[in-house]
């Protein structure tokens, strides 16, 4: 249906459309959004290596104390079985035994040094 001659064109609704005419020049605040379109992508790339960074750095922050976590419960159970005279050979198989594969087959076991408790 075409327009008729001195009326503005109207939505579905019978509100007016929003949308700036082709040819129309934009509004200070349309015009300067425009010109920053792309500069929060910027910030982003340029912050996403810092993100990555600390991502990283707190995954290895959380396998270290894993693993300190591991360490400590091998040792309190090779510790705990090379107490007892009777077993004290078998410390370091118990104490690899306590923790998890990853962390025991790097793990070394020193059960020659007793001392008096």
């Amino acid at each position: 249906m075409p327009a008729r001659p001195g009326r503005r064109p109207v939505s579905v609704h019978g509100l007016r459309s929003r949308r700036r005419r082709t040819g129309a020049p934009a509004s200070g605040s349309a015009r300067r959004r425009d010109l920053q379109g792309g500069a929060s992508s910027i910030e982003f790339a340029g912050m996403l290596p810092l993100l990555l960074l600390v991502a990283l750095a707190a995954i290895q922050l959380g396998i270290a104390g894993y693993t300190v976590q591991q360490a400590g419960t091998g040792a309190r159970a090779g510790a705990r079985t090379a107490a007892q005279e009777e077993r004290a050979a078998q410390c370091a198989g118990t104490g690899k035994a306590a923790m998890s594969g990853w962390t025991a087959r790097r793990a070394t076991f020193d059960c020659a040094h007793g001392g008096d408790a």
